[in-house]
């Protein structure tokens, strides 16, 4: 479990990485909404793994955020590490976050074999 400290740098984090997807446009450029869903920080503070999903979902829009992203990550450790007062600025991680479609996979999966009235 992280620290307090830990958790407040990934929410400021979260926060600011979706701050500056939101200025450079992508949304309305691409027509696909790129949402921040996690980040997780290391203690060290060195590195960052910035989960993220994409509507609509597919691999497509996925690989399109992910070019975006990476494009951007040295303009956005900048930006960080002028905006945030932190030990260490830490290289930002990309990471498509599958959670939530493996999540919709098995409510489908349920929903499929009639087993949500039993639950």
């Amino acid at each position: 479990m992280p620290s307090q400290r830990m958790l407040r740098v990934n929410e400021l984090l979260k926060r600011e990485i979706a701050d500056l997807i939101e200025k450079e446009g992508f949304s309305s450029e691409t027509g696909v909404l790129l949402t921040i869903k996690e980040v997780n920080t290391i203690p060290e503070l060195t590195a960052s793994k910035v989960l993220f999903t994409v509507m609509p979902d597919n691999e497509e829009n996925e690989r399109k955020a992910m070019k975006f992203l990476l494009s951007k990550r040295k303009d956005f450790q900048k930006t960080i590490a002028k905006d945030i007062k932190i030990k260490n600025t830490p290289i930002l991680q990309f990471e498509v976050d599958k959670k939530s479609a493996i999540a919709d996979n098995v409510l489908t999966i349920i929903d499929e074999l009639g087993l949500d009235d039993e639950l």
